[in-house]
């Protein structure tokens, strides 16, 4: 997936989430297929998705994981620059499977 391909997935997350018909607080994140991320991509997701989903009402990011380790390290980053955030508090945690991060964000 190239740079501009996985801020466009991003984005259009944002407006799904932000159109959504029922507001929900908790975003399941399915990386599972999800390779490298340049740092210039963890950054803006740090700096600007993370916020914008924050002023729209996400608390919690449930995090499939990769299964691969360039996906692996970069959903550790991820959630790094999530727990280290100042402007905005998001719980971010990785799950083996959609059960379980759908179980986290309804009942965690």
């Amino acid at each position: 997936m190239t740079s501009p391909q996985l801020i466009k997935l991003f984005e259009n997350g944002y407006k799904l989430y932000t159109t959504a018909v029922q507001p929900n607080t908790g975003v399941v994140l399915n990386t599972e297929k999800l390779g490298a991320v340049k740092k210039a991509e963890q950054d803006w997701l740090r700096d600007t998705w993370n916020l914008q989903m924050y002023k729209a009402g996400m608390k919690k990011l449930a995090i499939i994981n990769a299964d691969n380790i360039f996906g692996e390290v970069a959903i550790n980053t991820l959630k790094e620059n999530v727990n280290q955030a100042v402007r905005y508090a998001i719980a971010a945690k990785s799950f083996k499977d959609m059960k379980a991060a759908h179980h986290w964000l309804a009942n965690g």
